[in-house]
């Protein structure tokens, strides 16, 4: 659905929370299938930092570019 959402995006100005909303809720597919956007009000804490068990994880899976690393 990500695609029909991007199109349906492309040419709305998003002034505010609401048009975005409303936008988003007008997309559907030819085949019927609709989307239902949630706002979140969730307020998350600013500069938390990772564990060093997610880093080292994380190290394990990535792969940086030589020239641009991280």
């Amino acid at each position: 659905m990500f695609c029909h959402v991007a199109r349906r995006l492309s040419s709305v100005i998003l002034d505010s929370h609401q048009t975005a909303l409303e936008a988003v809720q007008r997309t559907h597919t030819q085949t019927g299938f609709t989307v239902t956007p949630r706002l979140l009000d969730t307020l998350y804490e600013l500069g938390r930092k990772c564990s060093e068990t997610f880093l080292d994880i994380n190290d394990k899976f990535i792969r940086y570019d030589p020239v641009l690393r991280k």
